[in-house]
Parts: C-alpha cells; structure tokens; sequence
C-alpha cells in the first residue's frame, strides 16, 4: 500500500480508505502482510431488493411528512451509506448542511422508532 501511494502520489491514509471500501464492497480480501485478493462482488437477490424498495418507499413517505424534500432525503442515504467523510462525494454540498443533518437525524430516529 505505501509502495501504491508513493506511484500515485497520494497520502497513504487515502490508500488504506480506498482499499477499505473495496473490501467492504467485496471487490477485495485483504490478507495483512501477504497483500490483497481480487474477489467478485457479491450478487444481490432481486427479491431483496423489491422489499428494499418497498421499505424505502415507505421512509421516504415518512420523511415527507416531517418536512423533508426529495433531495434532503437523497442527501441522508448518502450520508448514511457513506463509508468515510475523506472520500469525496459526487454530490454538492446542501445549502444549509445543519439542517440536513437534523433532517438526517430525524429519518434515523423515525426508521428506528418504526423497527
């Protein structure tokens, strides 16, 4: 890893959190001090993601009622699936990030209250 952040220039803090969300994601398995295994993802069922849907629907909807609009709710998944804060993110930042994080906050304690 050190030897791939100095070919890339890169700070070996960012080496580890990349090589960490590929695990996480099941594109890799590594092995300390033997290096790392390129795997396959691992392959959803279809039936599992209709019920995902289904449940996201229905925070969505909640989320709704307390005041949150569409790209809030958006910006709360991302926040929520995010696998750290120093791997930046595709999306702009919200106009006003306090109240997407008590916006966020209030999704996670409804979905909480509801399981």
């Amino acid at each position: 890893m050190r030897q791939l952040g100095r070919d890339l220039g890169i700070n070996l803090h960012t080496v580890n959190k990349a090589y960490k969300v590929l695990e996480d994601e099941g594109y890799l398995k590594v092995v300390k001090r033997k290096g790392a295994i390129v795997g396959k993802p691992p392959q959803y069922d279809r039936p599992y993601l209709e019920q995902l849907e289904n449940e996201l629907s229905a925070l969505y909807i909640d989320a709704c009622s307390h005041g949150v609009t569409a790209p809030l709710f958006i910006q709360a998944a991302q926040n929520a699936t995010r696998a750290d804060s120093d791997i930046p993110e595709a999306v702009s930042e919200p106009e006003d990030p306090e109240s997407t994080i008590q916006n966020a906050e209030s999704i996670r304690s409804s979905s909480q209250k509801g399981a």
